[in-house]
């Protein structure tokens, strides 16, 4: 198939996709942060992010509520000591409307970077095959005046879906596996939870 077509499947067949699991890195704060994540159409979505040097932190969806348990090391640095002192155990609940930043963000599967929304400013250019996670996928090159190349991958068996994205520009890749499964989140009890906004009062 030629390099538009390649796209092009991949970014319909990833639209179908009732849930998918994302595993992988991007850089965070200048430092590489490796992630899963697991995420459907309905809003749910669950999974965690370590930075290097640091544990990882943990993240759930329901529907329009999100709720994010930081690394205590990245508590301290967002809310300082002395509210972290009290709430650091905790899971932050953000408002409806709020964003995740960085990795989070693939909680939202029409906005997952370059299968998510298609840009028409983009070409693709088909290259060769590749393994993936041991099955066979074939590669396109996409390039754009506004950013850098980035690399696809879609399954050369078996339903055509994505199964890697990846940019040295930008350091991250990404792995696309167990497709259509079930993504099972429950929200944590309230003694467990803290708003947001009781954060943004108490920190210095």
């Amino acid at each position: 198939m030629t390099g538009p077509v390649l796209q092009t499947t991949a970014q319909t067949e990833f639209r179908k996709a009732a849930s998918v699991t994302m595993t992988g890195f991007a850089l965070k704060d200048g430092h590489r942060a490796v992630f899963a994540i697991s995420a459907d159409r309905d809003g749910r979505c669950t999974g965690t992010s370590t930075e290097q040097g640091q544990g990882p932190s943990r993240f759930l969806r329901i529907k329009e509520e999100t709720f994010v348990r930081l690394d205590p090391q990245a508590f301290v640095r967002q809310w300082g000591a002395a509210v972290a002192t009290r709430y650091g155990e905790r899971w932050v609940r953000l408002s409806p409307g709020q964003e995740l930043e960085d990795v989070g963000g693939f909680c939202d599967l029409t906005k997952v970077p370059v299968v998510g929304a298609p840009n028409p400013a983009e070409q693709a250019r088909s290259g060769g095959g590749i393994t993936v996670g041991g099955r066979k996928a074939a590669s396109f090159l996409v390039t754009s005046p506004d950013n850098p190349p980035y690399l696809g991958y879609i399954a050369a068996e078996g339903s055509p879906r994505p199964v890697r994205v990846e940019s040295q520009a930008y350091d991250f890749q990404i792995d696309f596996s167990n497709y259509g499964l079930p993504v099972l989140v429950t929200a944590p009890p309230s003694d467990q939870v803290v708003d947001l906004s009781a954060l943004t009062e108490q920190a210095p």
